[in-house]
């Protein structure tokens, strides 16, 4: 017998499930089992989720993340990657903790990671373009 897929189909804009109270979500993303979270709010963190029971797991702080604008994930390099449009930079969040600094001008903002390459594409609006990180 072959296996079948099975799909969940979910309206659009149907909560999945609903996070521990707190500030305002700004920016979700998802790696292996665990889902990431950005918060508008004043810490520098990021909260840890796990996907399935949406229990918090823990939180990883992001020195000197300021403007933050957009947040993607790499499987192949195991790491997050935050846009801040004040600092000019990409900051680069293994799922250890460990954080390091890209430098990035004109303004940060969307983000993505190609599927072959695995190079980072910014979007930078100040000079509407698109800058590619590896």
């Amino acid at each position: 017998m072959k296996n079948r897929l099975r799909y969940m189909c979910v309206p659009a804009g149907t909560a999945l499930a609903r996070l521990p109270e707190g500030e305002p979500l700004y920016n979700v993303t998802s790696l292996d089992n665990d889902i990431y979270v950005l918060r508008w709010k004043e810490t520098e963190q990021i909260e840890v989720f796990d996907a399935e029971s949406y229990r918090l797991l823990r939180r990883l702080t992001v020195p000197d993340l300021e403007g933050f604008a957009d947040m993607t994930s790499c499987g192949h390099s195991r790491c997050l990657f935050v846009s801040d449009y004040i600092n000019d930079c990409v900051h680069r969040v293994e799922v250890d903790g460990a954080v390091t600094q890209w430098p990035v001008t004109d303004g940060p903002c969307g983000m993505s990671v190609s599927a072959t390459t695995h190079n980072v594409l910014v979007t930078c609006h100040d000079v509407c373009a698109i800058k590619v990180t590896k």
